[in-house]
C-alpha cells in the first residue's frame, strides 16, 4: 500500500504537482514549515525549497518542477552542504515542541523523535518473523555490538526534513529543489547530515568531503561532528525501518528498502576509518 501518490495537473492554467496522502498522515504544520524555509533561499539562487501552493485534508498543490537528470559528478556538493546547514540552523530555533515565530514561541504539531539510538531494544517487537526481518536484525545487531558507546547528549537536534537525500533533490533550469517533506520531525542533525553524505560517498568517496566543507561553512557550530559517524552507525543499527512501516508498504517496498539500509550500514561501517578521517580533515581546515 503506497503512502501517497503524485500527479501533474493543470490548475488555473498552470502545471501543478498534486500530492495525495492518507488523511491520518497529513500534518499541516510540516507544510507550513516547508514554506517558511523558502524564505531562506532567494528566487534567483541555485537552491530552492519546493513551495506548497495550498494544502488541505491530505491534498497538496506544489510548485511544478520540470526536472532533468543530472549526474552526481556534476552536482554542486558544497551548495548541498551549505543549504542543509542553513535549514538546520533555522531548525535549531526550536525548544520543547515549540517553534519561534514573530509573535514568540508557538506550539507545533511537527513530530518529535525521542529515540536515542543507543540500544537494540526497538528490535524486540519481533516484526513479522520473516527471513528478511531476521536477516536484517542479525546484520544490524552484529555491527552494533562492535560499536563504541557514544554520548548522544552532545549531539544537537533540530527540525529536519529527515529524507534529505539525493533522490529528493531535483534539478531544473532554475537550479536544485528539495522536495518531499512528509517525514519531517525533530531529530538528531547527524542522522540527516550523514545520510546525504553517504549518498555522495557511495559513488564519489573523495568528493564527499566537499559536502562536509560546504556544511561547515554555514553551520552555527561544528564541534559535535567528531561524534556524528558513531551516532549515524548506531542509528542505522537500532532503527527498525522499514519494518516499522510495513503496514503502509507492500512486500517489495519493504524488501528493497531493507536491502538498501543494510547496504548503507555495511558501506559506512567498512569505510569508517576513511570517513572519520574526512570529518577530522574538515574540522582542521579553516
Amino acid at each position: 500500500m503506497a503512502r501517497n501518490t503524485t500527479k501533474i495537473e493543470m490548475i488555473n492554467g498552470k502545471k501543478t504537482m498534486v500530492k495525495t496522502m492518507p488523511e491520518n498522515m497529513y500534518l499541516p504544520a510540516i507544510y507550513e514549515w516547508e514554506n517558511k524555509l523558502c524564505e531562506l533561499f532567494p528566487d534567483d539562487g541555485d537552491f530552492h525549497i519546493n513551495k506548497v501552493l495550498s494544502h488541505d485534508k491530505g491534498i497538496l498543490h506544489l510548485d511544478y518542477i520540470d526536472f532533468k537528470p543530472k549526474p552526481t559528478s556534476n552536482m554542486d556538493l558544497k551548495l548541498f552542504g551549505s543549504s542543509m546547514a542553513k535549514i538546520h540552523n533555522s531548525g535549531r530555533k526550536w525548544s520543547q515542541g515549540k517553534t519561534l515565530t514573530k509573535n514568540g514561541w508557538k506550539p507545533t504539531t511537527i513530530p518529535v523523535k525521542t529515540e536515542t539510538y543507543s540500544s537494540m531494544k526497538q528490535w524486540s517487537f519481533g516484526g513479522d518473523g520473516s527471513w528478511l526481518f531476521l536477516k536484517s536484525r542479525g546484520i544490524r545487531t552484529e555491527i552494533f555490538n562492535t560499536l563504541p558507546k557514544y554520548n548522544y547528549k552532545t549531539q544537537p537536534k533540530a527540525m529536519l526534513h529527515r529524507d534529505f537525500r539525493l533522490h529528493n533533490i531535483l534539478y531544473d533550469d532554475r537550479g536544485y529543489h528539495l522536495i518531499d517533506f512528509d517525514f519531517a520531525a525533530v531529530d538528531y542533525i547527524a542522522i540527516e547530515l550523514m545520510g546525504l553524505y553517504m549518498d555522495i560517498y557511495e559513488y564519489h568517496p573523495n568528493a564527499a568531503m566537499q559536502f562536509l566543507e560546504g556544511y561547515k561553512s554555514e553551520s552555527v557550530d561544528w564541534e559535535w561532528s567528531m561524534g556524528m559517524l558513531d551516532m549515524y552507525l548506531c542509528y542505522l543499527c537500532t532503527n527498525t525501518f522499514p519494518f516499522s512501516m510495513s503496514n503502509v508498504m507492500d512486500e517489495s517496498e519493504v524488501e528493497a528498502l531493507s536491502n538498501e539500509r543494510n547496504h548503507r550500514l555495511k558501506l559506512a561501517y567498512e569505510n569508517k576509518k576513511h570517513i572519520q578521517q574526512q570529518i577530522e580533515d574538515t574540522n582542521e581546515n579553516k
